[in-house]
């Protein structure tokens, strides 16, 4: 067997390269190179910073006073992970737009479901905020085409309906016919309810709280209070919730003294 050896330096060199060799070789650079490049995206100062956040809130809108004038404020909580291991990080949400802040001050009070658009910010402590430019309410109920989503049996939908305050939401407006608006009820005759709430005071089922809307969830606090807590003698804080629903730790919870709370239902529960 002849034996060839690299006579410049110490170590062992064939004339000719293994096949094998080269092949791994190609293969590897072959490799590298296969995969497809990151796309791109022109230029846009609007996305230097951006951050989009969903949750629920976690105090009501309230004013403050900076350096920079009048502006509004809220908590928010964002959560990730399965039901059993869920955890939540919170953000404080500021409005420095003060049509969007007198917005928020009127509808998004503790317990909204809200969808935030803005700028990221990071305080001296190390706190994540948020200066926000869009404040949606979010309709979980609703699919992303406006469309009532299908619920689980045997609770009913109620229909959709357009979002009557000002601020934008994500909620679909539903077509329908031109009604007479009946009278609020008195506090002698409570409202049967219409859609999810009919159905529910009527069959004695546990309805989707998701397919209920907010004078819904007030007409089963009235007709079927066996589904709510009520906290109203014994709260652990002022700012507590007078009722929260008892089948989902993440259902709904409600203060009589909102500014959303149907005027009959305050009158009648304050009876109670």
């Amino acid at each position: 067997m002849m034996r060839l050896t690299n006579r410049v330096g110490t170590g062992f060199a064939p004339s000719i390269a293994n096949p094998r060799v080269m092949r791994l070789s190609q293969g590897l650079v072959q490799t590298k190179a296969a995969h497809a490049p990151l796309p791109t995206t022109p230029y846009r100062e609007d996305l230097v910073n951006k951050v989009m956040l969903t949750g629920y809130t976690g105090r009501d809108t309230e004013f403050i006073e900076n350096h920079q004038g009048t502006v509004a404020r809220f908590t928010m909580a964002v959560n990730q992970g399965t039901k059993d291991n869920r955890k939540s990080q919170w953000f404080d949400v500021w409005l420095e737009n003060p049509e969007l802040a007198e917005q928020a001050k009127a509808e998004v009070v503790k317990g909204t479901y809200v969808h935030v658009q803005g700028r990221m910010i990071i305080d001296d402590n190390k706190n994540p905020s948020v200066i926000a430019e869009l404040v949606l309410m979010v309709d979980k109920s609703l699919d992303d085409e406006g469309q009532a989503a299908p619920a689980p049996a045997p609770a009913a939908r109620a229909p959709a309906r357009a979002a009557a305050a000002p601020v934008p939401s994500t909620r679909a407006a539903a077509p329908r016919a031109a009604t007479t608006r009946a009278a609020a009820p008195k506090a002698s005759q409570p409202v049967a309810g219409s859609g999810a709430a009919r159905v529910a005071a009527a069959s004695g089922d546990v309805p989707d709280w998701r397919a209920l809307q907010k004078e819904d969830q007030w007409r089963l606090v009235v007709e079927r209070p066996e589904l709510w807590w009520d906290n109203r003698t014994n709260k652990r804080s002022e700012r507590g919730p007078d009722f929260k629903w008892k089948a989902d730790k993440e259902g709904p919870a409600l203060w009589l003294s909102s500014k959303d709370t149907p005027d009959w239902a305050r009158e009648q529960l304050s009876d109670a």
